[in-house]
């Protein structure tokens, strides 16, 4: 089989044009840092890398749950502590007022005190995080507590309207995984421990006002059993709050190794493709001087 000049020119050609398009590709990879642009790159690698990033776009979406999560749990346990101080001021202003030397005068300036604790009380049960309401299940858009006050005397507080009760208050689930649903509110029959709190003051704001010795300090007793189960709800949120934390560090964790996959299948090695790139090249250029000498051959070159 004769070939023909035409022939050696066009397989020259196609070979110069193959090479510029390595070049050119290499080029892409170099300025990008990614060798995998289309699935036709590498199949197995494409898919398995867009898997992968699914996953991390499910996992930030967790995440997005978990910070918000977080600040709701946090915040919950930072007024479930106010209430706690609450309850130790009042208990020391009830153990202060049974002292028997303390008159029936004594005792009306401290239920005063109390009326100032019950509105204290009623600002931190109400409490919200990000506009959302702590203390009233899944309706977080309704302030669960308002206290009744005397028209005469804003600062003589008689009763409490409007308080949620195990019934009334759902909890709120987040889902934090495929599998993986937590609690994150103060629901049900722990509700209840914060009404009591406000039922005992209001009741030793009574006693002190009637000079009941006898009912304040039953009311001691009673603000020490609310102190149990409040810090007991606060144990509670803190281990919810640990429970989200450790889902965080691990959805953090996850990630971080699926884009460490991601970059193993997609990310050019910098090394090799500069070689690569070198080497296309020379053959580039060897292939253009291979041409310029085919060009330059003329009739005469041949009758010689």
């Amino acid at each position: 089989m004769r070939i023909s000049e035409n022939m050696m020119t066009n397989s020259i050609l196609k070979s110069i044009n193959s090479s510029k398009s390595r070049m050119n590709n290499i080029q892409k990879q170099l300025s990008s840092g990614k060798k995998i642009f289309e699935s036709s790159d590498d199949p197995f690698a494409f898919a398995k890398s867009a898997r992968f990033k699914s996953i991390m776009e499910k996992n930030d979406q967790y995440l997005r749950s978990v910070n918000m999560s977080l600040g709701f749990v946090e915040s919950t346990q930072m007024h479930l502590e106010d209430i706690n101080n609450i309850i130790q001021d009042a208990k020391e202003k009830a153990t202060q007022a049974a002292d028997e030397s303390l008159n029936e005068e004594n005792r009306l300036a401290i239920a005063k005190e109390i009326s100032g604790l019950l509105i204290q009380l009623k600002s931190i049960a109400n409490g919200n995080f990000d506009g959302d309401y702590l203390f009233n299940g899944n309706n977080v858009n309704e302030m669960p507590y308002e206290l009744e006050i005397n028209p005469e005397d804003s600062e003589d507080i008689f009763g409490i309207n409007f308080m949620p009760n195990s019934s009334e208050v759902e909890e709120i689930t987040k889902k934090f995984g495929e599998h993986l649903d937590i609690q994150i509110n103060i629901s049900g029959g722990d509700i209840d421990k914060i009404n009591d709190v406000f039922n005992s003051l209001l009741s030793l704001k009574t006693g002190l006002e009637s000079n009941d010795t006898v009912l304040i300090s039953q009311n001691i007793d009673t603000l020490n059993d609310n102190s149990t189960e409040i810090l007991k709800l606060s144990t509670k949120i803190g281990d919810i709050y640990n429970r989200i934390t450790l889902t965080e560090q691990q959805l953090t964790l996850t990630n971080m190794n699926l884009a460490s996959y991601i970059s193993s299948l997609e990310d050019v090695d910098m090394a090799e493709a500069v070689l690569k790139y070198n080497s296309e090249e020379m053959a580039y250029k060897a292939a253009l001087q291979s041409t310029g000498n085919i060009m330059t051959t003329s009739l005469l070159d041949y009758i010689r």
